[in-house]
C-alpha cells in the first residue's frame, strides 16, 4: 500500500515476517511510506499440514492442540470476519499475530504472570513440524480463561453501528447525535464483548467488571 504521494522519499523493505525483530522493523521503517513485504509462505498456512485430528480444536483463526496439562496454540493465516472464515488466507498473518502477542507477554511478565511456556520448543509428535510451527505457535499452561474480549472502537461500524442506530449509544456509552455509518468517533471508546466460539455481544464496562 502507498499512503504518501511523494515518490522521492519512498523506501522499500523486503523480509520474511518470521520473527519479532522483522515485524517491528516493518513498523519502524514504514512511517507512512511504501512498504513491500515478501512473505515466506505465498499460499498462507491454514494448519492442515499438521496431522493430529484427535487433539486438534480448529477455531476461526487459531488451532489448539491438547497436550494434557498444556496446550499448543497455533495461529494460522486464516482470515475471519463476522464469524465467517474467508477463502483466501493472508500469508504470514499468524506469525505477525503471534509475535505481537509474545512481545507484550515478555514486556509485561514482571507486571503480571502469563501462560506462555515456550514459543520455540515443541513436544513430540509436533517437533517434526517445527518449520511450520516456527514463529506462529506457543506452548502454554492450561488456564481458566476470562471470557471477555477487549475492543477499542474508533469508528461507528459493524455491531456498534447497529447499536447506535437503535439506542444512540454503543455498549452503554452515549454518543453525539447524527453520526453516520463508519464516522470517526470524537475519541476512542472501550467496548468489551463476551468471548464465545461464535458471535460477540457488546456489554457495558460495569458488566464486564462483574464477570
Amino acid at each position: 500500500m502507498q499512503s504518501s504521494p511523494s515518490r522521492s522519499h519512498t523506501h522499500f523493505f523486503r523480509a520474511p515476517l518470521t520473527s519479532r525483530c522483522a515485524a517491528l522493523k516493518c513498523f519502524s521503517l514504514c512511517r507512512g511510506n511504501f512498504l513491500s513485504v515478501t512473505c515466506s509462505c505465498h499460499e498462507g498456512f491454514e494448519g492442515n499440514a499438521i496431522r493430529r485430528p484427535d487433539a486438534r480444536c480448529a477455531r476461526k483463526v487459531r488451532d489448539i492442540y491438547d497436550l494434557d496439562d498444556k496446550l499448543l496454540i497455533v495461529a494460522t493465516d486464516r482470515l475471519s470476519a463476522f464469524d465467517v472464515i474467508l477463502p483466501t488466507p493472508i500469508p504470514d498473518k499468524g506469525r505477525v499475530l503471534t509475535q505481537l502477542s509474545l512481545f507484550w507477554f515478555r514486556l509485561l511478565k514482571d507486571v503480571i504472570p502469563n501462560h506462555v511456556l515456550s514459543a520455540t520448543d515443541f513436544p513430540p509428535p509436533f517437533a517434526k513440524f517445527k518449520d511450520e510451527l516456527a514463529g506462529r505457535s506457543m506452548v502454554v499452561q492450561k488456564t481458566q480463561p476470562l471470557p471477555i474480549e477487549c475492543v477499542v472502537r474508533g469508528y461507528v461500524s459493524g455491531s456498534g453501528w447497529k447499536d447506535y442506530r437503535t439506542t444512540g449509544e454503543i455498549c452503554g456509552i452515549p454518543l453525539p447525535a447524527g453520526l453516520r455509518e463508519s464516522d470517526r468517533l470524537p475519541e476512542p471508546i472501550f467496548t468489551p464483548a463476551t468471548k464465545a466460539a461464535t458471535g460477540h455481544d457488546e456489554i457495558s464496562l460495569s458488566n464486564a467488571l462483574h464477570r
